[in-house]
């Protein structure tokens, strides 16, 4: 006889997709104004940059976009996947409280690094639209 799932069960689901659908969002959300403050930032201090120009419209609107799409998917995607590994590593139901600081620490770091990725794709987009 086959299992169907039980009402608990269908809610539990659903309430982690629509989780799982913020998370998403708030990476993507994230990466957005992180091209954002770095494009202001690198047009203001790239002589060759102008904030009224086609560089500008092509970085912001079709360049926050992709970024928001590619790395935001990207760090999205680590961050499930450093969830299930701690999942499985860890004991979620008494888990001791230095694996909490270290968890945190992880996830501050993840932070950073989705900072200084979509900042350092910010400033190559730049220095290839300064060329034309």
């Amino acid at each position: 006889m086959e299992r169907t799932p039980s009402e608990y069960e269908q809610a539990a689901d659903a309430i982690l997709a629509e989780q799982y659908r913020k998370q998403a969002n708030t990476y993507g959300t994230f990466v957005c104004y992180c091209w954002l403050g770095a494009g202001a930032y690198l047009f203001y201090t790239t002589p060759s940059l102008s904030f009224i120009s086609w560089q500008a419209l092509v970085f912001a609107v079709p360049g926050m976009f992709l970024a928001s799409g590619i790395i935001g998917g990207a760090f999205y995607l680590l961050g499930r996947l450093l969830a299930k590994a701690t999942v499985k590593l860890v004991n979620v139901e008494a888990p001791p409280s230095g694996t909490m600081a270290v968890l945190q620490c992880v996830s501050f770091a993840l932070l950073f690094a989705n900072l200084l990725v979509t900042y350092t794709a910010a400033k190559q987009v730049a220095i290839l639209l300064a060329g034309f």
